[in-house]
Order: C-alpha cells, then sequence, then structure tokens
C-alpha cells in the first residue's frame, strides 16, 4: 500500500511509513490508558489509510489551479514535453505533483494528487490508467 501510494517515491514512502507507526504507537498507548490489553501493536491498514490520507491533504496544498490543465494532460500523455510552460513544469517536479520514471522515460502524477483529482472528479475512474496497459 505505502510503495503504492508513494509513486515509487522512497522519501514518500518513508513518510506515509513513519506517519503510520506513530498512528499505531497512538492508537496502542490510546487503548492501553484504557486497560485494553488486547490491542494489536502492529500497524494496521487503518493506520496506513489515516497516514496516506494525511499525506495526501499534505502534498495536495502545492496544488494551484492553474497547474489543473498541465496535470490532467500529463496524466493523460505520460510526458511533459510540450505541456506547459518549463516554469510550470518544474515546480510541479519540485512539489513531487509529477514524479519522472526511469527506463523507458515516463512521467505521471503523484498518485496521492492523482486520487485527489478524481475525488474533485478532474480526472474520471475511466481515465484512469496504468503505463504499460494502454
Amino acid at each position: 500500500f505505502a510503495i503504492l501510494k508513494s509513486g515509487g517515491s522512497i522519501r514518500n514512502m518513508l513518510k506515509i511509513l513513519r506517519s503510520a507507526a506513530v498512528n499505531a504507537g497512538l492508537r496502542c498507548e490510546k487503548a492501553l490508558s484504557k486497560g485494553n490489553n488486547n490491542e494489536p501493536r502492529i500497524v494496521t491498514q487503518e493506520d496506513l489509510n489515516i497516514a496516506y490520507r494525511d499525506f495526501k491533504n499534505s502534498i495536495r496544498r502545492f496544488t494551484k489551479f492553474e497547474h489543473l490543465a498541465v496535470l490532467k494532460q500529463v496524466y493523460s500523455t505520460k510526458d511533459t514535453f510540450g505541456v506547459g510552460t518549463p516554469s510550470i513544469i518544474m515546480e510541479l517536479f519540485r512539489t513531487f505533483l509529477i514524479i519522472e520514471y526511469n527506463g523507458e522515460r515516463w512521467c505521471d502524477l503523484n498518485p496521492a494528487i492523482l486520487d485527489y483529482l478524481i475525488e474533485i472528479k478532474e480526472i474520471s475512474l475511466q481515465q484512469k490508467n496504468i503505463k504499460g496497459s494502454e
């Protein structure tokens, strides 16, 4: 889950995992303070979901209205060539809203931004695709 939702970025994956571990620790402390010794002392899917929600909220703060058209175009073409201005593209890379992948060079949206754009109906589920399955 954390690997997929981080877009393969080690830094973002560790942010999600660290936040999930903190959530698990707080959940266990709360249970222990109430006398519940049966609370599992592991990171649960719910801990990961909460951590991802927080990560998504933090990263979406970088999204500006003028980014929407560029983000949608990068999502559909999997490339930045001829899309937006160089300064906007560099800003989107710097803020991890767009991630560039090695090998057969291609780009895609950060999964957190993709999920956010789907939530606000800027991208439809029918448009959602995965590189290589087109």
